[in-house]
C-alpha cells in the first residue's frame, strides 16, 4: 500500500497506477484501483498548491556568491521562433487541410498503438512486468525521433499536443466517475498519514 500510495502514483500518475492496479490487488491490496486513483488526484491537487510557491522562492532564492547573469532580452525567443522554417502541412487536392492533418495525427497514433501493443506483450514474454502502455510510448518515440529525422510523416506539434491534452481529459473523467470511494473506508487513515509525510517531506 504505501508503494502504491507512492512513487507508483505520486511519480507516474494515475495511469501507471491504475496499470499496476491489478497486480496489487493480486499481492493483497484491497481497492487498489481506487487507492491508486485517490493517491493520483491528490498528489496532483498538491503539487498544484505547493509547485508554484515553492518555485518562487527556489527561483527568487540567491545562493551567497552567485550573482544573477545579465537580464535576458525577451525578444530573442520571438526572433528565434521566426528563424525556425515553418512546418507545411498539405493535403489532397480537395480536401480540408486541417481535417486532414488532425486524421493523419489520428492515424499515426492508432497505429502506434496498435503496435505497442505487440511490443508490450513481447517485453511481457521476456518476464518484465511494466505498465501496459510502455510498449506504445516506446513506439511513440521511434516514430518522432523518425518523424524529425526524416520529414515522412510531417507531424504537428501543435496538433500533438492538442490531442494529448484531450485525451488526458477524458481520461481523468473516466478515471474518477469509476472511483468507488467506500473500498477506502478501512484505508482512509493510513492512506492520509502516507500522503501527508510524502507532502511534508517535499515540502521540507
Amino acid at each position: 500500500m504505501g508503494v502504491l500510495a507512492g512513487s507508483v502514483t505520486l511519480t507516474g500518475g494515475p495511469a501507471t497506477g491504475l496499470a499496476f492496479a491489478p497486480l496489487f490487488e493480486q499481492a493483497g491490496v484491497p481497492g487498489a484501483a481506487t487507492l491508486a486513483v485517490a493517491a493520483a488526484m491528490a498528489g496532483i491537487v498538491a503539487g498544484g498548491v505547493m509547485g508554484g510557491p515553492i518555485g518562487t522562492y527556489l527561483a527568487e532564492r540567491q545562493p551567497r556568491g552567485i550573482t544573477p547573469g545579465p537580464p535576458v532580452d525577451p525578444t530573442l525567443g520571438e526572433l528565434a521562433e521566426q528563424q525556425l522554417p515553418p512546418t507545411v502541412q498539405s493535403s489532397p487536392a480537395g480536401e480540408d487541410v486541417e481535417a486532414y492533418v488532425l486524421l493523419k495525427h489520428l492515424v499515426v497514433l492508432v497505429a502506434t498503438v496498435g503496435v505497442g501493443i505487440w511490443v508490450s506483450t513481447w517485453l511481457t514474454g521476456l518476464g518484465l512486468t511494466l505498465p501496459g502502455y510502455i510498449g506504445a510510448m516506446l513506439v511513440a518515440a521511434v516514430v518522432r525521433n523518425l518523424d524529425d529525422l526524416t520529414g515522412a510523416f510531417q507531424l504537428s506539434q501543435q496538433v500533438i499536443d492538442d490531442i494529448g491534452n484531450i485525451a488526458l481529459s477524458l481520461f481523468l473523467v473516466m478515471a474518477l466517475m469509476t472511483l468507488r470511494l467506500w473500498e477506502l473506508a478501512g484505508l482512509v487513515t493510513p492512506l492520509l498519514v502516507i500522503l501527508a509525510a510524502q507532502v511534508a517531506l517535499i515540502a521540507a
